[in-house]
């Protein structure tokens, strides 16, 4: 199965816009190889720009640039925009409501060995709680494609979270993506898993086995995580017994605080919340931090097993 790079697939459609739209710049910091903006820097290097260390100049020049009618997008790590020029994030950019994009490429225990400074399992809970903001999560690159055109054409704030490792696509070529909408990726009954970003194929694993065991799990992708449609959220979910949330991000505020919140507020629903504790994580290869702190598919096969006890109408099929 191909696997994409979501960093790449995003700055290559950016090229593709920039081409034909002038008013596309770039800003990015000293990881601009990381976030792969240098392919950008080398087609447009009159519409780069490179702030060192400095992210909450970067974020604060961005606010500028919008004001005079360019669309900047802000790449860098989600450790150094959501912690460290949130004050800018809040103040600058969304307060005015201002055209400013932002990608970040690496978040959660998928930033692996780059340690706890740099697995920000908590951005999610952050920028969810800011007005104007939309915050977009792609599951694979034809989302991520598209997630691209959306916010170029959308006038506002947009933070999309790209990730770093390689994921396989989900979704088929006909797919839309419609912001504020889930996607369901595998249709199915009784209990559901809700996930996106690298752990949508982890999703799918579990779902797999469970149907093996005679579940028949759906499997949804709740790429927007702020600026959510919340009547399309909540109906993708009809028809389920209960739901599990997959995520990489801690356990309170993201996705599963997410489902939650509408859940207990509209249709009352049995939720399991799969993602880190009240802890921070190790440095290791990210799939076997997602083993150790249950945040992978056999996590989500057992506690599916277990909650379906008391739910026996799910295997009378």
């Amino acid at each position: 199965m191909d696997r994409f790079n979501l960093r790449k697939v995003y700055v290559e459609r950016l090229i593709e816009h920039a081409e034909s739209n002038p008013a596309i710049v770039s800003l990015d910091t000293d990881s601009r190889e990381a976030t792969l903006a240098d392919k950008f820097a080398a087609r447009f290097p009159d519409r780069a720009f490179s702030f060192g260390i400095a992210e909450q100049d970067m974020v604060t020049a961005a606010a500028g640039m919008a004001t005079m009618g360019l669309i900047p997008f802000v790449n860098s790590y989600s450790m150094f925009i959501a912690m460290r020029a949130l004050d800018q994030v809040r103040n600058a950019v969304a307060y005015p409501n201002l055209n400013v994009k932002i990608v970040l490429s690496h978040h959660g225990l998928d930033t692996g060995a780059d340690g706890v400074t740099h697995q920000l399992t908590e951005d999610v809970a952050i920028f969810r709680t800011i007005p104007n903001l939309v915050l977009l999560h792609p599951a694979d690159s034809i989302e991520m494609a598209q997630m691209v055109d959306w916010a170029i054409a959308h006038q506002g704030p947009v933070i999309i979270k790209s990730g770093k490792s390689g994921v396989p696509n989900v979704h088929g070529p006909d797919y839309r993506f419609k912001a504020g909408c889930p996607s369901v990726v595998r249709a199915g009954k009784g209990v559901a898993i809700a996930t996106n970003g690298v752990m949508a194929e982890r999703a799918l694993k579990a779902a797999e086995a469970l149907a093996a065991d005679g579940f028949d799990p759906r499997v949804v992708n709740v790429s927007t995580l702020a600026g959510v449609d919340e009547t399309a959220l909540m109906a993708a979910f009809d028809g389920t017994s209960f739901v599990v949330t997959l995520e990489d991000h801690s356990k309170q505020g993201g996705l599963g605080g997410i489902l939650a919140e509408l859940f207990s507020e509209h249709a009352p629903k049995r939720i399991v919340r799969l993602g880190l504790g009240p802890h921070f994580a190790e440095c290791g290869p990210p799939a076997d931090l997602f083993r150790k702190y249950e945040m992978d598919a056999d996590a989500v096969v057992k506690r599916v097993k277990e909650v379906a006890r008391d739910f026996p109408e799910l295997l009378s099929h």
